[in-house]
């Protein structure tokens, strides 16, 4: 009877504790309603934010550099709290992530309420691991009808892990020169994701087969590179008018390219990553931002660069991102540029959020940071030179 009152009580929202089992397996109570929230890392700051309750007041100093959480107190993070910060707010809930297998016991033993750990880390089924922080967080603030929609925007597929290619070394129906490489790249790609990592291949176009839909421009259901959580293109890329990828047969006056505004608002599905290997693609990177609506990073040149046959930059990539030790995102095509040019290169990359550009990794290599789910006009862009 007690419990047939207490199962009344939780969907009537009137009960005054809630008794959930968090990520690492403890039995944490809150006190209900949950009302202000404090995130201890950026993961747990987006996967609240991403339910739009209005109930963070404070985050983690990595976040508060967003300017979306700005306005909100910093509160170190969860290796290193301002335990004088959290206590000025008195959260009901504070939120904190497992990261590299572990949670930083400093975030455990607080004495200012109760912390839930969720984690986003894991190498076995890390879409789950996403899909199952939704579900915690949705669940503690009575927001179970968000959850569905939040992870249809997150993964809009079956939850396999893929990567798709796209490589054109044949330009002789153009004015462009030929490219060395594209089998080495796709090779390389083979052997790292598919062989070593376990990712599935979701399709692999080379010169003449290579359109405008591999890029997700189609409305007609076919997805393209957005139904891919890793794209690579090989091709050149020129700046007529807007920075465009150039198609095998490319002529300045047949527009068969693919645009920023072509793709504007439609990677929305699955993709995270997009690597353009192209000349100039992201020198007019104010377009190209728009592309990421739920993905995460494009990465390329602003400006002119050069392929090899050995595809030594995927080669590099895939060697920091993948394995032992692994890179972010952002740091292992960082590196590859500089391993890889000189001071005439300049690479660049566009994350969708602060959160993203610090911490994603590629999927099974460590945090992988949820998507942004609020419109919003705000983008993080940095460019290097690639000199030593």
């Amino acid at each position: 009877m007690q419990d047939m009152t207490q199962v009344e009580l939780i969907i009537l929202k009137r009960e005054a504790e809630l008794t959930v089992k968090d990520a690492i397996d403890r039995i944490v109570t809150i006190d209900q309603p949950a009302g202000m929230a404090v995130t201890l890392f950026p993961a747990a700051t987006e996967m609240v934010n991403a339910f739009k309750l209005g109930n963070l007041s404070g985050v983690d100093d990595r976040s508060h550099t967003d300017h979306r959480f700005d306005h909100l107190t910093a509160v170190g993070d969860g290796c290193d709290p301002d335990y004088n910060a959290i206590g000025n707010l008195d959260p009901d809930i504070m939120i904190t992530v497992m990261q590299d297998g572990h949670v930083s016991l400093y975030t455990l033993t607080t004495m200012f309420g109760p912390v839930v750990c969720i984690r986003v880390d894991s190498p076995d089924d890390p879409k789950d691991d996403i899909g199952e922080a939704f579900g915690l967080v949705g669940y503690i603030f009575h927001e179970e009808g968000k959850i569905e929609d939040l992870l249809d925007d997150c993964s809009n597929d079956d939850g396999t892990i893929e990567y798709s290619v796209t490589t054109i070394e044949d330009y002789s129906e153009s004015l462009l020169g030929d490219l060395p490489g594209g089998q080495v790249a796709y090779n390389a790609l083979e052997n790292t994701l598919h062989d070593d990592a376990g990712w599935t291949e979701k399709f692999y176009e080379v010169n003449d087969s290579v359109d405008e839909p591999d890029f997700g421009m189609s409305n007609s259901g076919y997805q393209g590179l957005d139904g891919a959580d890793f794209h690579y293109h090989l091709g050149h890329g020129i700046d007529i008018s807007g920075t465009e990828v150039c198609l095998h047969d490319w002529w300045p006056w047949n527009n068969a390219d693919v645009r920023a505004s072509d793709v504007a608002d439609k990677w929305d599905e699955d993709s995270e990553w997009v690597l353009l290997h192209s000349c100039h693609i992201l020198e007019d990177h104010d377009d190209w931002e728009h592309a990421l609506k739920h993905s995460h990073a494009v990465m390329g040149f602003e400006s002119g660069s050069f392929v090899n046959s050995d595809a030594t930059l995927v080669n590099n990539f895939l060697a920091n991102a993948v394995g032992n030790d692994a890179m972010t995102v952002y740091q292992a095509y960082y590196k590859a540029t500089i391993d890889r040019f000189g001071s005439d290169v300049t690479a660049a990359v566009i994350f969708d959020t602060d959160g993203q550009f610090f911490h994603d990794h590629l999927w099974g290599e460590g945090v992988v940071m949820p998507d942004e789910y609020l419109d919003d006009d705000y983008w993080k862009y940095y460019s290097w030179n690639c000199d030593l």
